[in-house]
């Protein structure tokens, strides 16, 4: 009977599919495995590592944050007033650093850890916790490719890659664990934000991925000084996506401001129960704010024209932003950071050759790592990449028909270029620069033809 056929037919398709995707998958987890392993060898390669010996392995901040993991793992409690960080008052660890790194990799030291010297055991877990980012990358590009093949060429891209190790081999910091949450949570709005059903409003499927991104971002900002930074540009983008889709008229728009509540909960939520982030707290940012704007103007102007909902959201979030300004925010004690991004800006990422052109703070951090790379210096570092993200990119222009204006590729679009702004203001951002750069390179896969070879 031909429904039976094509049930059966869809049954088979479906198991096909099925048996596919754990096949990717599968090939996807080799490349986390191969990625942990060959940033472990070169780690172990370093000239100061010994297995036997720890001594002088970390230095400064990286030599701070191994003491608290070495105190989780021997099962002493980090100190709230730290008399060995400032004598004899002691130093705030609660108000002002995170430790939740040190929490999570000194406790699993102490459960599975304990026949290996604590070095050993912290080095090769920085490097597998770092190696996440290997499927991140996978489910990035497959949802904004919509290509398993695109998704496990970002894999193989990611696992090998130097400049998603760069930073971590040699230290000891919390970039290795927070910048996977990051990613994480950018393929879950991605994810969250695509239309490829008929509906364009956000469903519960969209709104349970907008959450995972929520939880993602709320423990990195819980890791890591810089998320919230890089959390910021995320916001900014997701913005400027409803923005443009709803001064355009886009159905799509709904999409965008319905995912907004449930990634921003869990951020809400963290910084309740968080102390680094109940002293220093991110709800009450710009971009917060901006951000929760956008689900208050569209329910409340549901019956009104968009133009009477942008006006409406320009209007509101200038009035909370303001607001802002005597609350008490987290961005207050990264003053020095916003400091010598406008100093960037003003002077095109160009010190100064005359120091009394720059404010203290600025001229006192504009070295090593703050620094603004050269050309030279990026193409060092990346090699391949930058051309094989331009042919990518040409491969989505291809796209452009099949999948117009889509929000998640907006949105990825804007964290591109927010991506590339941040590495160039920050030589440090190397590793989360390079991650949109392979999601972009791994769009040369869906060109019916090498591009190169086009006329």
């Amino acid at each position: 009977m031909p429904g039976r056929n094509v049930i059966t037919m869809s049954g088979g398709s479906a198991a096909t599919a099925g048996r596919r995707r754990i096949q990717a998958f599968a090939l996807a987890a080799l490349c986390f495995v191969l990625a942990g392993l060959l940033r472990v060898y070169h780690y172990r390669s370093l000239p100061e590592f010994s297995p036997a010996d720890d001594t002088a392995l970390f230095t400064t901040e990286d030599a701070l944050q191994y003491r608290y993991a070495r105190m989780v793992a021997q099962g002493k409690r980090i100190p709230d007033l730290d008399p060995g960080l400032h004598h004899p008052e002691g130093f705030d660890v609660r108000r002002n650093l995170t430790t939740l790194v040190e929490q999570v990799e000194g406790g699993l030291y102490r459960c599975v850890g304990q026949g290996a010297p604590l070095h050993v055991f912290l080095v090769t877990l920085v490097c597998f916790v770092s190696s996440l980012g290997v499927f991140a990358a996978y489910g990035t590009a497959t949802s904004i490719w919509r290509s398993r093949r695109s998704g496990l060429f970002a894999a193989a891209l990611y696992c090998v890659a130097v400049p998603t190790y760069s930073r971590i081999i040699g230290g000891y910091g919390t970039e290795h664990f927070a910048l996977p949450l990051l990613f994480f949570g950018i393929w879950a709005i991605v994810a969250a934000l695509d239309t490829e059903e008929a509906d364009p409003r956000c469903d519960r499927r969209s709104q349970l991925r907008a959450l995972v991104a929520g939880l993602c971002f709320a423990a990195a900002l819980a890791a890591w000084h810089l998320s919230r930074f890089l959390f910021s540009v995320v916001l900014a983008s997701l913005v400027l996506v409803w923005l443009l889709l709803e001064g355009i008229g886009s159905p799509k728009a709904a999409r965008v401001s319905g995912a907004v509540p449930w990634l921003l909960a869990p951020v809400l939520a963290a910084s309740v129960l968080v102390p680094i982030l109940q002293a220093r707290p991110f709800w009450t940012s710009p971009f917060f704010l901006t951000a929760a704007v956008v689900p208050v103007v569209v329910r409340l102007g549901q019956m009104r024209t968009a133009r009477i909902r942008l006006v409406s959201f320009a209007g509101l979030a200038l009035l909370l932003v303001l607001i802002s300004r005597i609350l008490p925010t987290g961005d207050t004690g990264y003053s020095h950071v916003w400091g010598i991004v406008v100093a960037k800006i003003a002077n095109f990422g160009i010190k100064p050759s005359d120091p009394a052109k720059l404010p203290f703070e600025a001229r006192a951090l504009w070295i090593e790592d703050v620094r603004s790379p050269s050309v030279a210096a990026f193409l060092l570092t990346y090699g391949l990449l930058p051309l094989l993200a331009v042919l990518g990119l040409a491969a989505r222009f291809g796209m452009q028909k099949e999948r117009p204006l889509d929000p998640g590729v907006l949105f990825f679009g804007a964290l591109v270029l927010g991506g590339v702004v941040v590495y160039l203001l920050f030589a440090r951002m190397t590793c989360y620069c390079a991650f949109f750069l392979i999601v972009l390179a791994s769009g040369v896969t869906t060109a019916p033809r090498p591009l190169l070879l086009r006329g």
